[in-house]
């Protein structure tokens, strides 16, 4: 478990390693923004709530209801990318904005390094998603005894990693954001694997409602994103005060959130409508 869990920050470290291989100014420091960024929600989102389903997975399996088991697994998924699909589509529409604001505190701090930085970030956008499902799964093989399968599935990755940064490396123009487009590529075969592998193992985990839920939760993300956006038209970001620069966010993120609740309850996302009508 412990050797499956640092795979994802062995795939970081692979895609940094290529990174210094550019050696633009501030390529590094961009990349690490973006990185710590992405993973930020990520921690809050899928770690918090996979930390918190596996004990009664594992309880539910120990005691053979596996009904229960994959009900509360598929729940548990979709509370994540209920909260991480839209959050990827935020940092995609927003990435300027939270990159200058979160990190250009003073003026040494150059404008170019807020443009590379946001370009890595809608890459790593991606990851957010699938490395959430990737958590979720692994913890869903945990509870079932079986701490092998995320562990030579994540290993196989690191492999796929270092071949994809090197073709991305040198057979493209996208520079260091195609580092980050690598890890997010290797993140989704590291899902999709775990996906088939689990469903497989346990006959099936509702993947019909899953897709269903999915596309319904991408539309609203979809939503969402263009309102932004025409938000972000109407409002004027370019500020140097510090304390505007969080009021526009506070103001977009609050609205995009808002626009995005109401979205999933039309379309009768059952998690939103459960959180609405409770």
């Amino acid at each position: 478990s412990l050797l499956s869990s640092s795979i994802t920050q062995v795939n970081v470290i692979i895609s940094a390693t290529f990174v210094t291989l550019f050696r633009s100014p501030g390529s590094v420091n961009a990349f690490n923004m973006a990185d710590t960024t992405w993973q930020m929600p990520y921690g809050i989102f899928a770690q918090g709530i996979g930390i918190a389903i596996l004990p009664t997975l594992s309880a539910k399996y120990a005691v053979g209801d596996l009904k229960d088991y994959k009900d509360i697994l598929n729940k548990g998924l979709k509370s994540i990318l209920l909260l991480s699909i839209p959050s990827a589509l935020g940092l995609v529409v927003l990435s300027e904005p939270i990159i200058k604001t979160i990190f250009q505190w003073s003026s040494e701090f150059h404008p170019e390094y807020v443009t590379l930085a946001s370009s890595i970030l809608m890459f790593f956008s991606v990851a957010l998603i699938t490395q959430s499902i990737v958590a979720t799964m692994s913890r869903a093989f945990y509870a079932v005894n079986d701490t092998k399968s995320p562990l030579y599935v994540g290993a196989s990755t690191i492999l796929f990693n270092l071949a994809i940064s090197y073709l991305f490396y040198r057979y493209t123009s996208l520079g260091v954001a195609g580092m980050a487009l690598a890890y997010s590529i290797t993140s989704t075969v590291n899902a999709i694997i775990l996906v088939v592998m689990l469903n497989k193992k346990i006959n099936g985990i509702y993947l019909k409602s899953f897709f269903v839920f999915f596309l319904k939760t991408l539309l609203a993300s979809a939503v969402m994103g263009v309102s932004v956006l025409l938000l972000a038209f109407i409002l004027d970001f370019d500020t140097a005060s510090k304390l505007l620069q969080i009021l526009y966010l506070i103001v977009t993120i609050s609205a995009g959130a808002v626009i995005y609740f109401a979205a999933v309850c039309l379309l009768r996302v059952e998690e939103a409508v459960r959180i609405y009508e409770t």
